[in-house]
């Protein structure tokens, strides 16, 4: 027979985990009836909308698995996504792209950005200036390179043709 075993709790700000486990009894009833205590213990103490989530088909044994004939290392169960749509997404923080350099719009940016008249000290200057080229410098990046890795794959089978065009005629002038 097979029962339950109290919740290990662990929390952060806006997840609780709790774990329970299968355990050997010879009462699983009454260890059943402890798991739907602690349950609505933890439901007593939320004041948001929370969830429950578990493989409350976990068998104890292995030879105790019924019905589906799945290996111990296999799941039928599907992967389940949550997100959290009020809680806001941080903002990755700024990095320099060398690759930005090769552009003439990162150069009329810069320009752009040398024209507004900054005041206070040297480095408050200098610290307003490269804040102020943060948005630019992402819309940059967003419009010219946000799909680089699509850009990477269509110029490699190009070159791949270009390659294979070569091999087959050395001496075609275009080609080289």
């Amino acid at each position: 027979m097979m029962g339950y075993k109290g919740l290990k709790q662990s929390s952060s700000k806006k997840i609780n985990h709790k774990q329970g486990r299968n355990v050997p009894s010879n009462k699983p009833f009454c260890s059943l009836n402890k798991l739907w205590e602690d349950i609505v213990d933890i439901s007593l103490h939320m004041s948001e909308p929370w969830g429950l989530m578990g493989d409350f088909n976990s068998v104890l044994h292995p030879n105790e698995r019924m019905g589906e004939c799945v290996s111990e290392s296999l799941s039928a169960h599907t992967p389940l996504v949550l997100t959290f749509p009020h809680c806001p997404r941080q903002r990755s923080p700024f990095r320099y792209c060398e690759m930005w350099a090769d552009t003439k719009d990162f150069w009329k940016i810069l320009e752009e950005q040398k024209q507004q008249a900054y005041t206070g000290c040297s480095m408050y200057q200098l610290v307003r200036f490269l804040k102020d080229l943060k948005t630019p410098l992402r819309k940059l990046n967003k419009d010219k390179f946000s799909d680089i890795h699509q850009q990477q794959e269509i110029h490699r089978v190009k070159l791949l043709q270009i390659q294979n065009a070569l091999h087959r005629d050395p001496q075609n002038k275009e080609l080289q």
